[in-house]
């Protein structure tokens, strides 16, 4: 629940990041009072328990005006100029690019393309619409100066090692672009032989009058709940040394600032490639890999499957976001809305999912909201109204059938929910060599769901062609191999031995239902499809069947009931190709 804003003179900050706001602290004190940060800065630096490392978290300050005079934040050892007043190139200039004697080279970084924490910028469309809802703000994310980034990741490290390292042992490896986050590796020498190396992803959106407080609550629990996962789980996530979730910082920006983890993007492990790299042929024949690459798929599809089994022991009692308390973060505390402004094909203004009690709830919810006949433009088809009709009476018989009704597993009388990957696919699964995976990034979006739609569902490069805007041009491009990898996937997923396998064979349904409903697919992708996996449909035209049904048939009423009924059950078959 979002606490009410204290306002006065200056910038306006919310309750929770208002304590201290006018007391200064260096970053090189940070180790020295952290402990002591309970009870003394309140909301604004907290240690989260019982994690490998200390994490120190800068809460939100929600700040309504553009004068910052009365905000005083950490200061820095080395004063930093800011994004408005030096240009990225004249900092750069006075970085030094070399280290003492003492100090090892900088390693070479071949992974640095591996850093994207989200999707390819060319899988989002450029339409009017999308523009006017667009956020991000490319220009003055790129142009903060790596000094200040240097410096930030710097001091933080520095705290957590007792001031004995050295700014010079400090170095920016590259950076990385994704459709909404641009994330910057940096390497950190901490004695002989022991190095380590950092990500701070910053959202593009993280700017002055762009960024809301709905944003910043969406990266608090981020930050949080990757860090919950690594207490009580084995899914290899990154480990969050800092966050903070205000614009008005050392580097203008929110941020998280994690541990890297090892490995590669998958698209090495799927293509032998990078994702930058696959070019026409190389995916186009991703249905005829050699007989190595096959293996290495297969055991990587069955390390995946292990990998996002052990989310089975999360289970929260209603859908949403997860929220944790700023002091004690053991558990979520809370479970709120979830806020999103862009989907897999779109972006649009800011909307809230949940909390809902249930998983009917949930469905019947969104399918209120989704379904909205008079936006569809029934001028371009004949009969528009009728045939609207008929979907709507498709749509009703699909969210009445067991799946979408209930979240229970077979020994409990309540429903509980699981987490959801927002976004599973190739580029945020890290592999080593041999295809075992060694970390799950970009969890931003991350909520508990019903398990239909969980932890359990078929990763997103294994069912693009139930995605809305499918088409050969989206990488990887499988034409004839996609129910052979699927079905190695579901029958890893059972060997894992969690009940929620049951709904892996059946996900990609379940998937596009929800897309329908809270992201951008339209009620006819959903309908259109399940009708083409019932055999006697396959040679009708749809319009057609859809406009007589319309009309009243309750004979194909009856039918369809129970032919979907049977293709939607969790526990009968997988779905075609």
């Amino acid at each position: 629940m979002k606490e009410q804003a204290v306002t006065g003179p200056g910038p306006t900050l919310s309750s929770k990041s208002q304590v201290q706001v006018g007391k200064k602290k260096s970053f090189k004190d940070i180790s020295k009072f952290v402990n002591k940060a309970k009870g003394i800065f309140g909301g604004r630096f907290a240690r989260i328990q019982h994690t490998e490392v200390p994490i120190i978290i800068i809460e939100e300050a929600s700040l309504h005006t553009s004068d910052s005079s009365n905000l005083a934040l950490p200061t820095l050892k080395t004063p930093v100029p800011t994004p408005s007043t030096t240009k990225p190139s004249e900092d750069l200039s006075n970085v030094p690019n070399t280290m003492s004697s003492d100090h090892p080279p900088i390693p070479d970084s071949p992974d640095v393309e591996d850093l994207v924490p989200s999707r390819s910028v060319s899988e989002y469309s450029n339409s009017e619409n999308d523009d006017e809802m667009d956020r991000r703000d490319w220009e003055t994310i790129r142009a903060i100066p790596e000094l200040a980034i240097r410096q930030l990741v710097f001091d933080i490290v520095n705290g957590l090692h007792k001031d004995k390292l050295d700014f010079e042992g400090c170095q920016i490896l590259g950076h990385a672009e994704g459709s909404f986050h641009y994330a910057v590796m940096l390497w950190v020498y901490i004695d002989a032989g022991h190095q380590e190396k950092y990500v701070l992803k910053v959202p593009l959106h993280g700017t002055p009058g762009r960024w809301r407080d709905e944003d910043a609550d969406m990266l608090h629990s981020e930050a949080n709940l990757l860090n919950y996962i690594r207490r009580n789980t084995n899914v290899p996530v990154p480990e969050v040394i800092m966050f903070d979730n205000r614009v008005w910082n050392e580097i203008n920006a929110p941020y998280i600032l994690m541990k890297k983890l090892p490995g590669k993007a998958a698209h090495w492990i799927w293509f032998n490639n990078s994702y930058d790299n696959l070019e026409g042929k190389e995916y186009l024949d991703a249905d005829y890999p050699s007989n190595e690459t096959v293996k290495k798929r297969e055991h990587f599809l069955r390390s995946l499957a292990q990998t996002m089994s052990e989310l089975h022991t999360l289970e929260f009692d209603k859908i949403g976001l997860p929220v944790f308390d700023y002091r004690q973060s053991e558990h979520p505390v809370e479970i709120s809305k979830s806020w999103f402004w862009h989907s897999p094909t779109k972006k649009k203004e800011l909307t809230s999912i949940g909390p809902f009690n249930s998983t009917e709830e949930f469905f019947m919810s969104g399918l209120e909201k989704a379904w909205n006949p008079d936006k569809k433009m029934k001028h371009l088809r004949p009969y528009g109204c009728v045939i609207d009709n008929g979907v709507r009476k498709i749509l009703e018989i699909i969210f009445n059938t067991p799946a979408f009704k209930s979240s229970k597993k077979s020994t409990d009388t309540a429903e509980t929910f699981v987490l959801r990957h927002d976004d599973l696919d190739l580029q945020n699964i890290l592999t080593d060599d041999d295809g075992n995976v060694t970390g799950i990034i970009d969890l931003d979006g991350c909520m508990a769901v019903p398990r239909c739609v969980g932890y359990a569902s078929i990763p997103v490069f294994l069912r693009r062609h139930w995605l809305p805007d499918f088409d050969m041009k989206r990488i990887p491009h499988l034409s004839w191999a996609q129910e052979y990898y699927s079905q190695v996937y579901a029958e890893a997923m059972k060997a894992t031995g969690v009940e929620d396998a049951k709904y892996t064979n059946k996900s990609p349904i379940y998937q596009l239902a929800l897309a329908i409903l809270y992201e951008s697919a339209l009620p006819e992708d959903l309908v259109n499809k399940v009708l083409m996996e019932l055999p006697t449909m396959r040679h009708i035209d749809l319009d057609d069947f859809q406009y007589r049904l319309g009309l009243g048939w309750p004979a194909a009423e009856k039918y369809l009931e129970g032919a979907i009924t049977e293709l939607l059950d969790p526990e009968r078959g997988a779905v075609s190709v």
